[in-house]
């Protein structure tokens, strides 16, 4: 099960390993309305880590995060 930690000014988040060699990419959107569309004005990170940093964000503000690991 993912994990989400918070600090002063970011969120660290922490996926499970998906368990399958053609999983290539992992993709996080985040946003501060909650039900959001991921969409390109919302994606924080495309790579290939399960320990992800999203630094920036706005202290004392509910994020919402959706990620979706993508195959070849």
């Amino acid at each position: 099960m993912p994990t989400v930690t918070a600090s002063i000014a970011s969120l660290i988040l922490t996926l499970d390993d998906p368990g399958r060699d053609d999983l290539t990419t992992v993709r996080v959107w985040a946003s501060t309305t909650s039900g959001f569309t991921p969409g390109a004005g919302n994606l924080v990170y495309t790579g290939d880590a399960l320990t992800i940093v999203i630094a920036n964000l706005t202290p004392l503000t509910t994020y919402y995060l959706r990620f979706a690991y993508i195959s070849e």
